[in-house]
């Protein structure tokens, strides 16, 4: 049986990633892009949406886009979370 993009994605350790990766990789993506504040930002191949998420805390405004639909409900789940607490 095929595995799932989830599990794959465990496998590579794209969760394990530190916040500060994120933010480093959130900084440069801003800088680069020549983002300001509210814009509009299209995340395609977002996966599980860590650096929408990231992306997101600094002010923009995220639409992510992902192939397998179980990642998409990852980050939808994760940015409640994160929105909640």
């Amino acid at each position: 049986m095929a595995e799932n993009t989830l599990s794959i994605l465990h496998k590579l350790r794209i969760f394990d990633r530190p916040d500060y990766t994120t933010k480093k990789e959130a900084d440069f993506l801003e800088k680069v892009l020549k983002l300001k504040h509210n814009d509009f930002v299209l995340d395609l191949g977002c996966g599980p949406g860590r650096l929408s998420i990231g992306l997101s805390k600094k002010g923009y405004k995220l639409y992510g886009l992902d192939i397998a639909p179980e990642t998409i409900e990852y980050a939808k789940n994760k940015t409640k979370k994160k929105i909640l607490t």
